[in-house]
């Protein structure tokens, strides 16, 4: 007999009722969401217009400007980044070249510590997890003056002889490389010219040089410019690249909020153009403000919900502007901005109070793992990701290894470390697949092992007192009508007890009389001394 169903809402109760079979619960899936998209308007300037909570997939745009690689079924199908046309599974190598004080401790660090915080087996140990790709920050200027006007070769310079030297240690274990561009922090700010004082011609010339050093490397894949608020900039960055080398892959910095004004310029024409999407989950007190432990968890569940909709942008941008998206930063397994805590501007809203908590916890290390493959799914639907750090920096120049650590996550930086929170199980291993069919694209098989992460939201299983709370070390002393307070360390009594009676020490009594006794007589004596007090005796001849 036919079945109605009230809502869309109630579309999952009845499939799992058995009152629907799985053919028309898809029927169903497929009409609502055909539905949703033939509703949504202004499809071209909305990235979520056709969000349907991270299960749809977008195709058969109606724009012209689609990139000439779609299929014959008229699917559109992202450029790579890549020359084998594999998914970009990255890592930053974040506080080698560019100071990030949570990755390094706070030390800036020389290129002799450069060297030994990289070396050889912490390539291997990335191509073993999956990762085929390093990005590396560099400074803006870090190829400046590095040819010869003559042209006969390289002059040298110690920052870029020591990204050099990474990229050799790279490429022998097969991963490629993006360098992404860092301006300081002073050509950021509009000040008339490219920055606060930094002509356009310098900035343009220190791109032309690190596109020249990128196009002569064989293991860098593409360069990312560096961050501008001047809205002049990027068409002009893009053309220095360009008089270096015109087939060279470039990313643009954008966030999901600015994706229309960041690549408002035409795009290249021979489609090597890319956009690199920041999607960092602390950029304002409600992503990051917390201030119990309920809310802690609450915070996750947040982020765990809105992580599946990042598919929308990711396909909306190359779908309606042939601009394929790649995950530049803000992947990782954070939540708050608790690594900032040392920072003069960090603002403490109690979110950092009870990261212990979370330490040997059940419960956080399933949120975590489903965290992590929330994003892999994602963010694998556009040409690839990069994974925030490999690992935090020791003075020795070990980092944290996973051995060592035992993959406890008990600082709130391994959360970004990919080493870290691998060896800790909270991302889906391997990253890659090794069973893949020469039949197969290299990435429809990865995706697949992520495929379910955004099936089903996450489980909403954030009330406290149950068995997923971390356990405390030790058991809370006995205090009997009253109870242990764990922030003040001592029990709380609403009457407070009578305070017993001191226990008799009879030595010490003992002793004390004694004295006395002693003291009485040397007294008495002295007394009738001065009194001359000699009643009852004779004075002696």
């Amino acid at each position: 007999a036919p079945y109605t169903i009230p809502d869309s809402a109630n579309l999952t109760q009845t499939f799992a009722a058995g009152n629907l079979d799985p053919s028309t619960t898809i029927e169903i899936v497929d009409q609502y969401v055909h539905a949703v998209y033939g509703s949504s308007s202004n499809l071209d300037t909305n990235p979520y217009g056709c969000d349907l909570s991270g299960l749809a997939t977008l195709e058969n745009c109606s724009k012209t400007n689609i990139s000439s690689s779609s299929s014959s079924s008229g699917t559109n199908k992202a450029r790579s980044l890549r020359h084998d046309g594999d998914l970009v599974r990255s890592v930053t190598l974040a506080g080698a070249f560019v100071p990030q004080p949570w990755a390094t401790g706070g030390k800036v660090l020389s290129m002799e510590n450069v060297k030994d915080f990289y070396r050889s087996r912490d390539f291997r140990q990335m191509v073993d997890l999956g990762v085929n790709t390093i990005q590396i920050p560099v400074p803006c200027d870090a190829f400046y003056n590095y040819y010869s006007e003559e042209g006969t070769g390289p002059r040298g310079g110690e920052v870029a002889d020591t990204i050099l030297s990474l990229l050799v240690k790279a490429d022998k274990v097969g991963l490629s490389a993006i360098l992404v561009l860092v301006a300081p922090d002073d050509d950021k700010e509009d000040g008339g010219d490219g920055g606060d004082g930094v002509p356009d011609e310098i900035i343009q010339e220190n791109i032309k040089s690190a596109a020249t050093f990128a196009s002569e490397s064989p293991t860098v894949i593409a360069l990312q410019l560096p961050s501008s608020s001047n809205t002049r900039l990027p068409s002009s960055m893009l053309g220095a690249v360009r008089s270096a080398n015109d087939m060279l892959a470039v990313l643009v910095p954008t966030k999901v909020g600015t994706l229309m004004n960041d690549l408002s310029f035409p795009p290249d024409e021979d489609h090597h153009l890319f956009a690199a999407l920041d999607v960092s989950k602390s950029t304002d007190v409600a992503d990051v403000a917390s201030s119990d432990s309920v809310g802690d968890r609450m915070k996750m569940f947040y982020h765990e919900s809105i992580t599946c909709i990042a598919r929308s942008p990711i396909e909306w941008l190359p779908c309606y502007h042939s601009t394929p998206v790649y995950i530049t930063s803000g992947f990782d397994l954070s939540i708050d901005d608790c690594i900032h805590s040392d920072s003069p501007t960090f603002q403490d809203y109690g979110q950092c109070d009870r990261f212990d908590e979370t330490i040997s916890s059940k419960w956080w290390d399933r949120h975590r793992l489903s965290l992590a493959s929330r994003q892999l799914f994602a963010y694998s639907k556009g040409v690839g990701w990069s994974f925030s750090a490999w690992k935090i920096y020791n003075e020795d120049g070990e980092g944290t290894a996973s051995k060592a650590g035992g993959g406890v996550i008990d600082t709130p930086e391994k959360l970004l470390c990919l080493r870290d929170v691998a060896a800790a199980g909270l991302v889906p291993l391997p990253l890659s697949s090794s069973s893949l069919s020469s039949s197969s694209s290299p990435s429809s098989d990865y995706l697949t092992s992520v495929g379910m992460a955004c099936l089903n939201g996450p489980k909403a299983d954030f009330a406290m007192g149950d068995a997923t709370f971390a356990p405390t070390p030790v058991p809370p002393p006995d205090c009997g009508n009253g109870w242990w307070n764990a922030t003040t360390g001592v029990c709380d009594y609403w009457i407070p007890p009578p305070v017993p009676p001191k226990p008799v020490d009879y030595g010490t009594l003992a002793k004390g009389a004694g004295a006395g006794v002693f003291a009485t007589l040397v007294l008495v004596w002295v007394a009738k001394k001065i009194n001359g007090n000699d009643d009852g005796y004779d004075t002696l001849p």
